[in-house]
């Protein structure tokens, strides 16, 4: 069992790496969401969406634990403020 993080705080990254999420969570690893408040118009996703579309996927908004992956659209490589761990870029 791995764990994963994904960034989850805009709509275009949940775009990229939702199937992956639900493939993740099927296949029992655990699943981290990365959440924080996100300023750009039209992208920002509530704590309550992903809690309601993946219950059993972990919510973190404060500080960030060690992960075996982090997964993410492209720009996963230089976003800042994320869990130690290897990151692997998905495009779409």
């Amino acid at each position: 069992m791995l764990t994963l993080a994904f960034p989850a705080w805009r709509r275009g990254f949940l775009k990229v790496v939702g199937s992956v999420v639900g493939e993740a969570l099927r296949r029992d690893h655990r699943v981290m969401l990365l959440w924080r408040p996100d300023p750009k118009p039209g992208e920002r996703v509530e704590v309550a969406d992903l809690a309601w579309r993946w219950p059993h996927a972990r919510i973190l908004d404060g500080p960030p634990v060690p992960v075996d992956a982090i997964i993410g659209d492209p720009a996963v490589g230089e976003l800042r403020d994320l869990p130690s761990g290897p990151r692997y870029a998905l495009d779409f």
